[in-house]
């Protein structure tokens, strides 16, 4: 059976929250194993979350490198950089 327009609309209705939207898109992929068209999309979604979620780590790592330089430059140059509240 394929996915109905209802509840592709009720996926859509939560693309502003991505843990509302994983949520559904989870709930309706097992719901719907084989409409085909929509495991693609699916598929396609999972992907954007693994690629993303890697960004976020380097994005992570990099900061955690900037982080422990600049407590390097501050600690040689006897400044003391006041943290952000």
């Amino acid at each position: 059976m394929p996915v109905s327009h209802y509840v592709i609309e009720k996926i859509l209705s939560r693309w502003n929250n991505l843990r509302m939207l994983k949520r559904e898109f989870e709930k309706f992929a097992r719901r719907y194993p084989d409409d085909d068209e929509f495991q693609e999309v699916y598929k396609e979604f999972n992907k954007y979350l693994r690629i993303n979620s890697e960004r976020l780590e380097r994005i992570k790592e990099e900061l955690k490198i900037l982080e422990e330089k600049r407590k390097q430059e501050s600690s040689v140059s006897g400044k003391s950089m006041s943290p952000i509240v």
